[in-house]
């Protein structure tokens, strides 16, 4: 069988890769700045540095991989989310929220704990055209993987699970990590066709609320509270959790150049497993912050396999929310009440 282009592109990147030693490559976005901590619990900030600019060549994977990344407290702290290009919180079980965080214009050496998918993992991964990186997945996920069409890799089932590793320093399922590396040569030898987040930065609208601080409370149990505080400093939105710097498990703050947060219905599903239904077609009210300001819009998605459209305001008609250079932080919440911005700006809607 003939190799594709892509197929071709992912194998030289693969080797560019190992000839490197797995280092950080360029993108036309660039992700969050990492500013290394005095421990990985956190303490204290420390000085926070801006969010670096874009830059132009390749991206390092070759391709879009959206990875589901736990967010239990038996997970934190976790690998790989200061890398990411773009991030996702979604609730999941119990309300316990979990990631998807994409990785396409950096190489982290280690992202996990992976975890299972859920429907609206895969469609999330099929709006941006991104391989979906799972380990396992419930009924309706696998459903939703297979319908939608999405290109998977997944670390409990061949042949994907040889991309995994288990870490036996953590009890599981709290312990499936991967990599770049990984990553690239499981896209390579399975032949899959990731996409490109295709998302391009610009000058911030007019307009906006000045805003310093973002705060969601998560309904979670007592183990896994997720009361999660955004603060801007020094030209980035710096993320806390539970009163300490969110860090990775290396010792990186975890920093945005952009937040959303997504407004949409969330109603649990019958049956003991506690698994949600989690709206992510048709539209809804959406938040937006970047610069240190606060812009009221909407989120839409016409159908599962369609991308999403993020717009704001113009006069009289809607425009594309235009990115700053740095993460793109989406928070999907059923419920506004949940979401306050700090001084000087009162939330919308109060």
């Amino acid at each position: 069988m003939s190799r594709s282009p892509l197929r071709l592109a992912l194998a030289a990147a693969l080797a560019a890769l190992l000839l490197a030693g797995g280092c950080s490559g360029g993108g036309r976005r660039s992700p969050s700045a990492s500013v290394p901590p005095a421990a990985p619990s956190g303490g204290g900030s420390g000085p926070a540095a801006p969010a670096p600019p874009s830059s132009a060549g390749e991206p390092a994977l070759g391709g879009l991989f959206a990875v589901t990344v736990d967010n239990q407290a038996g997970a934190r702290p976790q690998s790989g989310l200061d890398q990411a290009d773009m991030v996702w919180e979604v609730p999941a079980e119990g309300y316990i929220t979990r990631f998807e965080a994409f990785f396409e214009s950096r190489s982290p050496e280690r992202i996990g704990p992976v975890r299972s998918a859920r429907p609206y993992f895969a469609a999330i991964a099929a709006a941006y055209g991104a391989v979906l990186v799972h380990a396992g997945g419930s009924q309706a996920g696998f459903a939703a993987i297979q319908a939608l069409g999405v290109a998977q890799i997944d670390g409990l089932f061949p042949p994907g699970d040889r991309y995994f590793s288990r870490d036996p320093s953590r009890r599981a399922p709290h312990n499936l990590y991967t990599s770049a590396q990984e990553l690239l040569q499981a896209a390579a030898r399975l032949d899959l066709q990731p996409g490109s987040l295709g998302l391009s930065s610009g000058p911030a609208p007019a307009g906006g609320k000045p805003v310093s601080e973002l705060d969601l409370h998560y309904l979670t149990s007592g183990i896994d509270r997720n009361v999660i505080a955004w603060r801007y400093r020094n030209g980035a939105w710096e993320r806390w959790l539970n009163g300490q710097p969110f860090r990775t498990r290396e010792g990186a703050q975890v920093r945005a150049g952009d937040l959303v947060v997504l407004v949409t219905d969330i109603r649990l599903l019958p049956g003991k497993e506690g698994y949600l239904d989690v709206r992510l077609t048709g539209s809804g009210d959406a938040w937006f912050l970047r610069d240190g300001r606060l812009w009221q819009g909407r989120w839409s998605k016409p159908s599962a396999a369609a991308p999403f459209s993020f717009e704001i305001r113009a006069g009289d008609r809607w425009q594309a929310f235009p990115w700053a250079p740095g993460a793109i932080w989406v928070q999907v919440v059923g419920d506004p009440r949940a979401v306050s911005f700090g001084s000087p700006a009162a939330a919308p809607g109060s």
